[in-house]
């Protein structure tokens, strides 16, 4: 059976959530272009998932196991989305989606090599410091892919633990997303630096065009809340400051304007 070689790092499944006519809106702050594209040309990488051991043998059943995961959560998001509330079952779903999504992203799986390099290093300096500054060292993209993977579990289990708002904007707006939809907003603008535990720092995901989920401070709790336009504008400015490379929308309008605002474009 043949696999796949072109690799989703935001699912197809979720990217269908933000389209209109099968298409979707998206900015490329590379090329500074907005431009209508499908879910199928959109975060895609070749091979991003495939383990290239040193023998040449590649093993390519991650995407197997993402997909599983998406086929898994997708009905609770598109239950929730069309405002209805979920059940504890539903919850775990989607804890396992956005733990799953943190952990696949290009950005993680790069800083969890650079984090094993500067380990690795640091254990050299101790042991053999006059040997550090002649050494090359590059950690494998399959054993940075399967530690980001082992890691997993341990988010979903401090998501599962946090208080969870789910939020519905109103009939005339929409949430935008991008390639790293896994946005921290710091309680204080100016503060440098926030991370997943920051005391009053929101996580904030957007999980369709009707629906985001915001995580506070640890609790056992989940609220429903319609958000006024002000709300939606703000996180969606957040979600495309956040953004690596592409800004994702169902509708142009939304897309210009959180671009704008979030001064990726004059």
């Amino acid at each position: 059976m043949t696999q796949p070689k072109r690799h989703h790092y935001l699912p197809q499944s979720y990217l269908k959530e933000f389209c209109r006519d099968r298409f979707l809106w998206v900015f490329d702050r590379e090329k500074k272009e907005f431009r209508k594209q499908t879910p199928i040309n959109t975060c895609v990488e070749k091979d991003l998932y495939t383990m290239v051991f040193e023998n040449g043998e590649k093993m390519r059943e991650v995407e197997g196991i993402l997909s599983l995961v998406e086929s898994t959560s997708m009905p609770a998001i598109t239950k929730v989305s069309r405002q209805s509330r979920l059940t504890e079952k539903e919850i775990g779903d989607i804890c396992l989606f956005l733990s799953f999504l943190i952990v696949r992203l290009p950005k993680f799986l790069k800083f969890t090599k650079q984090q094993h390099e500067k380990q690795v290093l640091k254990l050299l300096e101790e042991k053999f410091p006059e040997f550090v500054e002649k050494v090359h060292l590059e950690v494998k993209d399959w054993f940075s892919l399967k530690t980001s993977l082992r890691l997993e579990e341990k988010f979903r289990n401090l998501l599962w633990r946090f208080d969870w708002c789910i939020c519905w904007p109103p009939q005339n707006s929409s949430f935008v997303t991008s390639d790293n939809p896994f946005t921290i907003i710091p309680r204080e603008p100016s503060a440098e630096k926030v991370g997943f535990l920051t005391p009053g720092a929101l996580k904030v995901t957007p999980l369709s065009p009707r629906c985001c989920v915001v995580l506070e401070d640890q609790g056992l709790g989940i609220r429903y809340r319609r958000v006024p336009r002000k709300i939606v504008d703000g996180f969606n400015v957040h979600f495309a400051a956040n953004s690596r490379r592409f800004v994702i929308a169902r509708d142009e309008l939304e897309l210009r304007t959180a671009v704008k605002r979030a001064g990726l474009v004059e």
